[in-house]
């Protein structure tokens, strides 16, 4: 809400698109079935990217910092390139053309409190494997008299993001929770591979 009452809407959170797809290839007594998955459109509040953002743990946070910015003046009199001229304009209408400290352009980058929300905002849009299994289909001559059928099945499920639009490795599917939560991350850990090995045998 603004200072006057009124509802702002900075996002969508809800995707155009999501869905799968899975393969299965078969080559003599292998198996291999892969799962993809996607989801198209929808934005995501990146409270993780704000923070690491504001707290020069973000990458995107070194170019000033190494001396790719523009000339400034300390108050020391020593002078380094470390500036940056923020978007605005002066009270004339003229454009902004005051170089200040990096920090300054850093500090506004997305979280809570007297800040803009806006640039911590995504869209959040990715691609991901979900899983691929590689089954073995067990001889005949392996098998005993007990069983008809006897399958060797190696798995790995959410193994890797193909394609993200969050910057900073941030989890695409790290949202808080549902219902007014949908569409904020922040904190979120990490996306976790997990693997297995699983015997199927048919009597």
């Amino acid at each position: 809400y603004d200072d006057q009452g009124n509802f702002l809407r900075y996002a969508n959170s809800t995707p155009k698109f999501t869905g799968g797809i899975r393969n299965t290839f078969s080559w003599k007594g292998f198996r291999v079935e892969v799962l993809i998955d996607a989801k198209i459109g929808g934005d995501m509040y990146a409270g993780s990217y704000a923070t690491a953002v504001q707290s020069g743990q973000s990458p995107s946070t070194l170019y000033e910092r190494n001396g790719g910015g523009l000339r400034y003046v300390r108050p020391d009199s020593s002078v380094v390139n470390i500036g940056v001229i923020l978007n605005g304009v002066h009270s004339d209408g003229t454009p902004n053309d005051k170089v200040v400290h990096y920090y300054y352009k850093y500090l506004n980058a997305g979280g809570w409190g007297p800040v803009l929300t806006t640039p911590a905002v995504f869209e959040n849009t990715w691609v991901k494997l979900r899983e691929v299994s590689l089954t073995y289909d067990l001889p005949r001559a392996w098998r005993t008299k007990v069983f008809q059928n006897l399958e060797l099945t190696l798995v790995g499920r959410d193994l890797a993001y193909l394609f993200t639009t969050l910057p900073d490795r941030i989890n695409p599917e790290g949202a808080n929770g549902s219902g007014n939560a949908q569409g904020i991350e922040f904190g979120a850990l990490p996306g976790m591979r997990s693997f297995g090995l699983t015997l199927n045998a048919s009597f």
